[in-house]
């Protein structure tokens, strides 16, 4: 059973395996854009780890970017504590549809991207896209830790809510398989490389 430690403004699952499920709050956008409750479940069915942002309005500046300071250390003490190779970055969007958008990969992880695109891609449109520089950058200095970012519009994040859930649990499953990371069946972990 994952564990869930509470945070003044996320709070982490920690699970197992090397993908590390991410939902930054946004405080200044619109609540009914927040995934954080998704990618909660995401986490718990594929006992995987996460790191999600409370959902809370934040005035102040200074409290802003202590919130981000204070996620963007929790990321980087995942990374080095449970040996993380891919922030799974979960978010909601206005448009229809599921966007991905992918920072700079190096070739070997373009597998990666494509299980990540077709799982999707076989249930729901899917854009691709790169985004410029952005907070998210700021997470993984290192260069053997990738950012994906998966965005969700309306019917997603509602009626389609539980397939979205599914898809996703499977995916971090299929990413950390890939990954080499395999669960024997006393329930121990082995680490391939």
């Amino acid at each position: 059973m994952p564990l869930k430690i509470v945070h003044q403004n996320h709070y982490e699952i920690i699970g197992r395996g090397m993908v590390l499920l991410s939902n930054p709050a946004i405080h200044t956008q619109s609540p009914e854009l927040y995934t954080g409750t998704l990618t909660e479940e995401v986490a718990l069915i594929s006992k995987g780890h996460a790191i999600i942002g409370k959902e809370k309005k934040l005035n102040d500046q200074t409290e802003v970017e202590s919130a981000q300071s204070e996620f963007a250390i929790g990321v980087r003490e995942f990374i080095v504590d449970h040996g993380i190779r891919l922030i799974l970055e979960i978010r909601g969007k206005k448009e229809p549809g599921v966007g991905i958008e992918v920072e700079t990969f190096p070739v070997e992880a373009n597998e990666i991207v494509e299980i990540v695109k077709t799982a999707f891609a076989l249930s729901f449109p899917v854009t691709m896209t790169q985004p410029g520089a952005t907070e998210r950058s700021q997470y993984a200095n290192d260069k053997n830790v990738q950012t994906l970012v998966v965005v969700l519009g309306p019917d997603e994040r509602g009626f389609q809510r539980e397939s979205i859930i599914d898809i996703t649990a499977e995916t971090v499953g299929l990413i950390n398989r890939k990954l080499g990371f395999l669960e024997s069946e006393e329930g121990g972990r082995n680490v391939l490389d």
